[in-house]
């Protein structure tokens, strides 16, 4: 399998969640924290800043503010913002994969590639960035299905990564299947085991279809 294949596919995968929460008739509201620590220089302050609100208005609406369920063009100029990814593409080159979250990555086998995360990195609370957040991550696409907020599923980006699981009519929505989306499919699809914990810092990605 091709490294460059691998990479493509996992560096679509947002695994940060920061600060995003709602918008209406093209207008976002971001949600933030005033920065601590000493005052800075002393400027008057716009009539329309408030202390914990910016307001973002645009000609377009978003669909879906989740990386795990959204497909449209327009949500990623807003989630790219948002979202940090394993690995992110060279803004210099559009086919060149570069370490993001993960440091490095290497192949150990044709149907396995083990990923070394960055360490020193938090969630916007505070949470240290470890293998068990992309472990929970990756592992939320695949049981989501594709589910888009009005309950349809196989219809997102879930079907990039669940096409290196199990392309038969077996399981996801996508190739044909119908599953019921209980206790018991949830065990199928960490079944799979996906996404493998080595250590606090480092994951081994598990496949079965190797992309050439």
């Amino acid at each position: 399998m091709n490294t460059k294949a691998i990479a493509k596919s996992t560096a679509v995968l947002a695994v940060i969640v920061i600060v995003l929460v709602a918008g209406l008739a093209g207008t976002v509201v971001f949600y933030t924290s005033k920065p601590s620590g000493p005052s800075g220089p002393s400027v008057p302050t716009p009539s329309f800043v408030s202390s914990s609100t910016m307001v973002y208005e645009s000609g377009a609406n978003f669909q879906w503010l989740d990386p795990q369920v959204s497909y449209y063009q327009y949500d990623y100029t807003v989630l790219n913002n948002q979202f940090e990814k394993l690995l992110w593409y060279n803004g210099a080159s559009s086919t060149e994969i570069i370490p993001w979250l993960a440091e490095s990555w290497s192949q150990v086998s044709p149907t396995q590639y083990q990923f070394k995360l960055r360490q020193g990195i938090n969630f916007q609370d505070g949470t240290p960035f470890n293998a068990q957040a992309v472990w929970f991550t990756l592992n939320r696409l695949l049981i989501m299905d594709g589910t888009s907020g009005t309950g349809d599923h196989g219809t997102q980006a879930a079907w990039i990564i669940q096409q290196m699981l199990d392309t038969s009519p077996n399981t996801f929505t996508y190739f044909g299947a119908s599953p019921a989306y209980d206790a018991a499919w949830v065990q199928t699809v960490l079944g799979f085991n996906f996404v493998q914990v080595v250590d606090p810092s480092t994951i081994n990605i598990n496949i079965k279809n190797p992309t050439t």
